[in-house]
């Protein structure tokens, strides 16, 4: 993956929810320029327009744009994390619970 810079072009409003998806536009050292849309939603607004961001880029199979921020970066894992041990910590948990209560 390579680090690219990029520029916020826009918002587009996602759904009833009233989140917004940052667009960007992301330029390359051979001049050559993509757009693509943020992976993460937010209210509000994270960037404006005409922000200045990086983002990590990988053109292996279908191209991969990861704004370097810290929710685009880490939220899967941070959720994917939190669950396991969610479920890891439920079985004990019930055990006590129930031997306390006598269900």
């Amino acid at each position: 993956m390579q680090l690219v810079d990029c520029q916020v072009i826009g918002h587009s409003e996602s759904d009833e929810h009233g989140m917004f998806y940052t667009e960007y536009c992301a330029s390359f050292a051979n001049g050559s320029s993509e757009r693509f849309r943020g992976d993460i939603s937010s209210s509000p607004k994270k960037f404006q327009v005409g922000e200045q961001v990086s983002a990590y880029y990988s053109a292996d199979g279908e191209p991969t744009f990861i704004v370097n921020e810290f929710y685009e970066k880490w939220l899967f894992t941070l959720v994917l994390c939190l669950s396991s041990l969610f479920g890891l910590l439920s079985f004990p948990l019930y055990a006590v619970i129930s031997k306390l209560t006598g269900i």
